[in-house]
């Protein structure tokens, strides 16, 4: 049987020494902390995610368009994406649906509007 070891206080912390009196570390670190979630909240509102589905759809591929900028009307956007990639599809739940794998064309459609897309996916 092994023995469990006893850890003394200094493995478990570690410590930083500034001859600075004016540094607050922690005023660093909330910045840093702040800084990195506004970061990554942006990042996901600006990003149109196209899914690749099969299942539950008799074996039929489908595209599905989620996570749209607020500012784009989705009927509106549908019905382009339709006419553009000569393909069916409709709106259901706040989500565009085209017929087929067509996220190559949505990519760049989207990309002519200047709005990121990302695969997910298939």
């Amino acid at each position: 049987m092994k023995k469990s070891k006893s850890k003394d206080i200094s493995e478990d912390y570690s410590f930083a020494y500034s001859t600075n009196a004016s540094y607050n570390p922690f005023e660093a670190l909330a910045v840093l902390a702040n800084s990195t979630d506004d970061g990554n909240e942006t990042n996901d509102k600006n990003v149109v995610e196209l899914h690749y589905e099969i299942k539950g759809r008799n074996g039929k591929p489908v595209t599905i368009v989620r996570n749209l900028p607020a500012s784009m009307d989705l009927e509106q956007t549908a019905s382009e994406l339709k006419k553009v990639l000569s393909t069916g599809g409709s709106i259901k739940d706040g989500e565009i649906v085209l017929q087929g794998n067509c996220r190559k064309g949505v990519a760049n459609w989207f990309a002519t509007k200047k709005i990121k897309t990302k695969n997910v996916g298939g």
